[in-house]
């Protein structure tokens, strides 16, 4: 059963909002208007972006942009593990999506398993002229060659634990059970999680960041101190340049010979 409008909204952040905006007005740069177009949401909670979008898009262009929904659950990859699904239905706007520009719309992209589905689902039904991907978060991740072509976040979700050596235990306010629940769902993450998550991932982008920084400056150092050899004092000792440790200069004579006649040798 699809979610209802207000629950969808109750889920998106102004950043999500934003993030909507955005990415209607990149499809409508990349199409030139808004003619030949069809945006196709895949359930649940696609079909809902798909209808954000096409109302922002009607508010710039002033014409109404085709949607419809894709229903992928017979065309998965998984049906052999998990036989039990609640299909959708599949509604394709009037005049087809032959020789049109069709935008699948979803609201999560991590694995790519299910755009594949929906490509395959896409295949039965006609022949588009061009197929792109819009999505709300990217989570990276990939498991097949797939990338969108719109993306309101990217939200790469590394594998945290509390003793993770990138940033302070602090840092890390993510749950394990938080870590297993969809970025989006209604029923298990609210709006205060979502914000946790960007929250997170900024702070670790910061810290990489940081190090990062840290490690050129110590390699610049170094390389100083191995390029230049500084000016000798005395016959044992070299005087100490940008912070490098005093040598010791070896003879390969005198360091090698008995006191007694190390001590001649220095007479003489």
């Amino acid at each position: 059963m699809p979610l209802p409008s207000r629950a969808v909204d109750r889920c998106l952040t102004p950043t999500h909002f934003r993030a909507l905006t955005r990415i209607s007005h990149e499809i409508l740069e990349h199409n030139k208007g808004a003619g030949n177009l069809v945006l196709l949401g895949i359930p649940t909670r696609g079909v809902h972006l798909a209808n954000r979008i096409a109302t922002r898009i009607a508010k710039v262009e002033g014409a109404q942009v085709p949607v419809g929904t894709l229903d992928i659950t017979m065309y998965r990859d998984d049906l052999r593990d998990n036989p039990t699904r609640n299909p959708h239905r599949t509604e394709i706007p009037t005049g087809g999506i032959d020789g049109r520009t069709v935008v699948l719309v979803d609201d999560v992209l991590y694995s790519g398993r299910t755009i594949r589905a929906a490509l395959d689902a896409l295949n039965d039904i006609g022949r588009p002229a061009a197929v792109r991907l819009a999505v709300l978060v990217d989570r990276g991740h990939r498991e097949l060659p797939i990338r969108a072509d719109h993306v309101g976040k990217n939200l790469p979700v590394p594998v945290l634990s509390e003793s993770w050596s990138g940033s302070p235990r602090s840092m890390v306010k993510t749950s394990a059970d938080l870590m297993k629940k969809h970025l989006l769902s209604i029923d298990d993450l609210t709006i205060d999680d979502i914000d946790e998550l960007f929250e997170t991932a900024a702070q670790m982008h910061d810290v990489q960041g940081a190090r990062s920084r840290s490690a050129r400056i110590a390699g610049a150092r170094s390389s100083t101190c191995s390029s230049k050899t500084p000016p000798a004092r005395g016959p044992h000792l070299r005087s100490p340049a940008n912070g490098c440790q005093p040598t010791r200069s070896i003879s390969p004579v005198k360091d090698h010979l008995p006191p007694r006649e190390r001590a001649c040798e220095t007479r003489c």
